[in-house]
This record gives C-alpha cells, structure tokens and sequence, in this order.
C-alpha cells in the first residue's frame, strides 16, 4: 500500500501500467508508475503516458494526471512488457526508434 499525508489503504500502482477508464469517456488512460498525490485537495494518480503500440502517440511519454474520483474502471499489469504483450500481441515493437530530430537532420 502506498502512503500519502498518512494514508495506508492506497494500493501502490508505482512499478506497473495502469489502463484507466474515465467517468463519461470512451477511451482509456494508459499510465506508468503512477504515484498518489493530492493536488488542490483532491487524489489523483500522477504517471507517464504509455506508449500506444498500434499508431503514432504524441503524448507518450508526457506526465498526466488523473483524479481517482473520476476513475470508473481500471487494469492493473505488472510491467510495460506485460501492458503491451497483453493488448498488442500481434504488433512487432520497433527494434529501435528514431526521434524527430535524427529525422530532421
């Protein structure tokens, strides 16, 4: 369990990838090592996007911030392996990627 201004009964999500469901939305979250913090009095699980394995994700990579009261659902996996082997078995991870910048260049 992880702790936070003295709580003792949050689970500890800070190794693993976290598929979040958000109240009134048809899309997931997907965020690793997510840590509690409260931020303006609420509790929000702050991460890393993961990367979206099936198409292009300008967001993977950035921290975000979710507030767990707006948290409807959620899959917990152990690793960023498991997360992508999970919910991309059929797409080949790239052996190595090519940042914009080398592009650029």
């Amino acid at each position: 369990m992880a702790s936070i201004e003295g709580r003792t009964d949050l689970p500890n999500f800070e190794t693993g990838v976290l598929s979040l469901w958000m109240r009134g939305s048809q899309s997931t979250v997907r965020m690793v090592g997510p840590r509690w913090e409260t931020i303006g009095g609420r509790l929000y699980l702050v991460g890393t996007w993961a990367e979206n394995l099936e198409r292009v994700d300008a967001l993977a990579g950035c921290d975000n911030a979710v507030a767990w009261d707006q948290v409807d659902e959620f899959l917990i996996f152990k690793s960023i392996d498991e997360y992508e082997r999970r919910l991309f078995p059929d797409v080949k991870k790239p052996d190595r990627v090519v940042s914009l910048e080398a592009l650029r260049s």
